[in-house]
C-alpha cells in the first residue's frame, strides 16, 4: 500500500487520476488539500470538502479523520464519501463534525484518503481554535510564555503600549510583562482580589473584591486606598479607566450600579446596573461586561440603557478589555490571552 502524506500548510498536493472521457490519457489534477474547516461552536469543528475536489472518476473509496494526542494521531471518524457527476468530472463530498476539548488550542488533524487502488494520500493541518463566534480572533499571549515558575491562569489584564499588565488567580499580586524584552516583574504581591485597571501612571487593583487600591508605576508603591466608607454594596465586580475617571462595577443586594470616581479617588457620581456580570471595559460610552459564560453585556453609560447583547469569545472568560481599537479577552480553559477586533463585535 503507497502512502503520500501532505502537509497542508507548506505543501500543496498534485495527485492525477484518469478521466473517463472522450480524450484517453488525458489527466485531471486532483488537490486533495481543498478542504473547508469551520469552527461551528467554542468546542466543535466541521470539516469537509463542499464540492472542491476534482477527480476524474469515483477513485476514493474511504476518508477517515484523526487528531492528534501526545505526538501520536488518534481515529476519530471515517466515512464512504459521495460524489456530485458534472459532465466527465467527479467532485467528492464528505463532512465530519466532531467536539473539541476546551482546553486545546491549536488543533492538529490528519485526513486520510483511501484510494480504489489501494494507495492512502494523507493530510496533516492545524486548526486555531479561536475562530468562534470571531472568525479574525488570534493568539496574544500564553500564560507560559509570560510566566515560567509555575501553572498560573490569567484573571484580568490591561495594556499600555507593548506592556501587559496581568493578575493571575490565587494568591498572586500585580505583574507587568513587556512584550519587547519578554520580561516579567510582579510589581505588588496581595493576597486576594479580581480585577485591575490600569491608565496613565496608575495601576488600580481591587483587594479580595471589598477595597481598590492604587499603584504609581512611578514610585513602585501602593499610595492610595480609596475610601469607599460611604458607599453601600456587598463587592467589587469590575474596574475600568475610561477618560480619565475610574469607573467600579458594584454588586448590592438592594441593586447593582456603576460608580464613578477620579483618580484621586473622590466619588462623582452612579448609575444603577441591573445585572448580575463580571470584569469591565469601557469604549465610547459603552461598558462591556459578562456573564462567565456565553454573554457579552453592553451598556450605555449615557442613556443607561442595556444595548443588544454580542457572544463572548470565550466560554468560562475572565477578563476583558478594549486597547487601540482591539479586544482582547482571557480563555481560562486554554490559558491564553486572545484578539480580535472591536469593529467584529
Amino acid at each position: 500500500m503507497k502512502y503520500l502524506t501532505i502537509l497542508v500548510l507548506s505543501t500543496i498536493l498534485i495527485f492525477s487520476c484518469s478521466e473517463n472521457s472522450s480524450s484517453p490519457g488525458d489527466e485531471i489534477i486532483t488537490d486533495f488539500h481543498l478542504i473547508t474547516v469551520n469552527q461551528v461552536d467554542y468546542d466543535s469543528l466541521q470539516i469537509e470538502s463542499q464540492n472542491s475536489i476534482k477527480c476524474g472518476e469515483q477513485s476514493v473509496e474511504k476518508i477517515s479523520l484523526f487528531v492528534e494526542d501526545s505526538g501520536v494521531y488518534v481515529f476519530q471518524d471515517s466515512m464512504t464519501p459521495t460524489y456530485l457527476k458534472e459532465e466527465d468530472y467527479y467532485y467528492l463530498n464528505f463532512q465530519f463534525n466532531i467536539k473539541v476539548a476546551r482546553s486545546i488550542r491549536d488543533l492538529n488533524y490528519r485526513i486520510q484518503f483511501l484510494l480504489t487502488d489501494e494507495t492512502v494520500v494523507e493530510i496533516d493541518s492545524t486548526h486555531l481554535m479561536l475562530t468562534y463566534p470571531y472568525q479574525n480572533a488570534q493568539l496574544y499571549l500564553t500564560a507560559d510564555e509570560v510566566y515560567s515558575e509555575y501553572t498560573i491562569f490569567f484573571q484580568d489584564i490591561d495594556l499600555n503600549g507593548d506592556v501587559l499588565y496581568f493578575h493571575p488567580t490565587s494568591a498572586l499580586g500585580l505583574y507587568e510583562y513587556v512584550y519587547a524584552t519578554q520580561q516579567t516583574t510582579e510589581l505588588y504581591w496581595y493576597s486576594g482580589g479580581d480585577y485591575i485597571a490600569h491608565d496613565s501612571n496608575y495601576v488600580f487593583l481591587d483587594i479580595s473584591r471589598t477595597s481598590i487600591y492604587r499603584y504609581n508605576t512611578e514610585t513602585d508603591s501602593i499610595d492610595l486606598n480609596i475610601d469607599l466608607s460611604s458607599i453601600s454594596y456587598d463587592q467589587i465586580a469590575g474596574i475600568e479607566c475610561w477618560q480619565n475617571n475610574l469607573y467600579v462595577l458594584f454588586r448590592y443586594s438592594s441593586g447593582n450600579f456603576i460608580a464613578k470616581f477620579d483618580y484621586q479617588g473622590s466619588f462623582i457620581s452612579s448609575i444603577p446596573y441591573g445585572r448580575n456580570t463580571y470584569f469591565l471595559t469601557i469604549e465610547s460610552g459603552i461598558a462591556y461586561s459578562h456573564n462567565y459564560k456565553t454573554t457579552l453585556s453592553r451598556f450605555d453609560l449615557s442613556s443607561g440603557q442595556f444595548l443588544s447583547d454580542k457572544l463572548m469569545p470565550a466560554t468560562g472568560g475572565e477578563g476583558i478589555r478594549i486597547y487601540d481599537g482591539k479586544f482582547y479577552y482571557v480563555d481560562w480553559d486554554k490559558r491564553i490571552i486572545g484578539v480580535f477586533p472591536l469593529s467584529d463585535l
